[in-house]
């Protein structure tokens, strides 16, 4: 394999020029010549030479996944300081995490209780502008009572108001109390005609 023989061509030359420190079976290093057939080479020494003449080509054999996408260019002192770096932005990244959880949270909270409050108006609007039926009855009742006792007489003959009819009645609600909702005209009349009827009916 021509890449193979390449590679073992250099490793030879950096032995034979002192680059590469060499040994015997017994793994000593040795400073004098070696057979090429006894050559061995530890692994540690092979590491660090290929790490410092090829940083670009480090087989897996010798380097873990984390050496050979680190770039020759990082030293040790380097990768750690990148390491602190990585640790302290972790740290920030699980702060603004937490800190958009609560934001999140009492975002959620604040709407529920809006939509609750909104609710609760809603329902209470639609309570004072409609009038369930037993009370609408209990208001009838108590105007058409009014309006009887108003227009007429006591026991003993004498009347209960100095109103001579509705219409006086009416009159003197709209001088006093016309700039108040549902005091007109028409929405008394009316309020009085069927006061009239629903006390008359029970």
């Amino acid at each position: 394999m021509p890449c193979l023989e390449a590679r073992c061509r250099a490793i030879h030359e950096a032995i034979e020029n002192g680059d590469l420190p060499v040994c015997r079976e017994k793994g000593v290093v040795v400073y004098d010549d070696v057979a090429v057939a006894r050559r061995h080479i530890r692994r540690e020494d092979l590491k660090a030479w290929v790490a410092k003449n090829f940083p670009d080509d480090k087989p897996a054999f010798l380097f873990d996944k984390v050496e050979r996408n680190t770039h020759s260019s990082i030293n040790t002192k380097a990768f750690q300081a990148l390491q602190v770096e990585l640790k302290a932005k972790d740290l920030e990244l699980k702060d603004a995490k937490e800190c958009v959880q609560n934001i999140t949270k009492e975002r959620d909270e604040l709407k529920t209780e809006r939509d609750e409050q909104q609710a609760y108006i809603e329902k209470k609007t639609k309570e004072s502008s409609f009038p369930n039926p037993r009370s609408e009855v209990t208001y009838l009742n108590i105007i058409g009572g009014m309006l009887e006792l108003m227009l007429t007489f006591s026991p003993k003959g004498q009347k209960y108001s100095t109103f001579v009819n509705q219409s006086a009645i009416i009159d003197a609600l709209l001088s006093h109390y016309s700039d108040k909702q549902g005091i007109s005209q028409r929405t008394l009349e009316e309020k009085f005609a069927e006061a009239k009827r629903n006390i008359n009916n029970y």
